[in-house]
């Protein structure tokens, strides 16, 4: 198994595409902000995108990012969380990640549901 698990400003088809002409089996493609920007957000589906063949998938997830703490991706395939927000300039430390850890414990929401955070 190929993969790329770090993937922006594609579209789900086009990400698949790309796949096959590398010759990769999963690419995670991550739904992020950019400032003002949002991509791929609406490309969230809770399931994969397969190849006619089956041998490559694409997973929507995405990357949640803060200013000090970085960034995660959030991947699937148990299905990707959409965690909001995407990005945050200010939060306080110990409570981003309290709430970030006991959110994460959590089961995954329901598939099309979006999980508010702050």
């Amino acid at each position: 198994m190929s993969a790329d698990t770090h993937v922006h400003f594609l579209s789900p088809t086009t990400a698949l595409l790309e796949a096959q002409a590398e010759g990769l089996n999963l690419i995670n493609l991550l739904a992020a902000q950019w400032g003002d920007l949002f991509t791929n957000v609406g490309d969230i589906t809770n399931e994969p995108l397969l190849s006619r063949d089956k041998e490559t998938m694409i997973w929507v997830g995405s990357e949640n990012r803060q200013h000090i703490l970085g960034h995660i991706a959030m991947l699937g395939p148990s299905p990707p969380r959409r965690l909001e927000p995407l990005t945050a300039r200010i939060l306080p430390l110990l409570l981003f990640k309290v709430k970030w850890t006991i959110q994460m414990r959590q089961p995954p929401p329901a598939a099309g549901t979006s999980v508010a955070f702050g």
